[in-house]
């Protein structure tokens, strides 16, 4: 027998004598309370974990489903455990100050609760909305029974955020977040062999390229031809006439403006010096290696 059954029946077997209004009266809102708060037994509940409380309360629906909120906000008959289905599938128990969830496609649904009687409510859903549904405690003669009622959300929420999440087999658990992923460093490119030549120069600081100036050319200008020296006693050269062509690389003319006259005015080994008929220009030879003396 059901202890609400032996609370009732222990407080009319205790009725009082007299049968004045008042006493009876008294007696009659004791024995209701009783059934009240204890018809059915006490429910065994599964609380669920705060963390998923906390979670629910932020009204998020699942991707592509709607999410159906059934509470029950009293504390009139909190020991009671009322049991819930939704479209023929278990959705939980509830007590006073709890709540399930039943996470379900959108669209026409049935949800049935369970007590000393049976109550059916049909509400229609969308996807990403959460709906709500009030469970009410309604006094039975052995036991609880209970009425179901859609409520608006304001309502709804108000209701939910008053009371705690107990096992519901309907709820979606929340995907868990895919942890962040550092992208793999990229494989590093192998170098490729320098020439010794090249790395040697890619060593050297960058220097910028002196401009390369032009051969100077210096224009030959005429020089009037005038008469040697009298020949000295050295002996003759070999080398006059590369002595004279040098010379006239210079601009050395001679008379007419033909090839200049070399005359050797020096010699020690085998250097020897030239005085050129365009005086003062010499030339000097080194083992026939001629060049003018500036």
């Amino acid at each position: 027998m059901q202890l609400g059954s032996v609370w009732l029946l222990t407080l009319m077997t205790s009725r009082p004598a007299s049968s004045s209004s008042s006493s009876f009266k008294s007696w009659l809102s004791l024995a209701a309370g009783a059934v009240l708060l204890g018809l059915g037994g006490c429910a065994s509940v599964k609380q669920a974990p705060a963390g998923e409380d906390a979670s629910a309360k932020r009204f998020e629906a699942p991707a592509g489903l709607s999410r159906i909120y059934i509470y029950r906000n009293e504390f009139l008959g909190t020991l009671v455990g009322l049991d819930l289905s939704v479209d023929g599938q278990v959705a939980g128990t509830t007590k006073g100050k709890t709540f399930v969830i039943a996470d379900v496609p959108p669209g026409e649904h049935e949800i049935v609760s369970k007590g000393e009687n049976t109550h059916q409510l049909r509400i229609s859903t969308q996807a990403g909305q959460p709906s709500f549904v009030w469970q009410e405690v309604k006094m039975g003669l052995l036991s609880a029974g209970s009425r179901l009622h859609a409520v608006d959300a304001a309502t709804g929420r108000a209701g939910v955020n008053e009371s705690s999440l107990v096992e519901s087999p309907l709820m979606r658990a929340a995907a868990a977040a895919a942890p962040a992923t550092t992208p793999a460093p990229a494989p590093a490119l192998a170098a490729a062999p320098v020439p010794v030549a090249m790395a040697a120069v890619s060593l050297l600081p960058a220097q910028t390229a002196a401009p390369v100036s032009a051969p100077l050319v210096q224009k030959a200008v005429p020089v009037a031809a005038q008469p040697l020296a009298p020949a000295s006693k050295l002996a003759p050269s070999r080398y006059e006439f590369e002595a004279e062509r040098v010379a006239m690389e210079r601009g050395c003319r001679g008379a007419g403006g033909v090839r200049p006259s070399a005359r050797l005015v020096a010699r020690e080994g085998h250097v020897e010096s030239f005085e050129m008929s365009c005086a003062p220009l010499r030339v000097r030879c080194d083992t026939g290696m001629c060049r003018v003396m500036d």
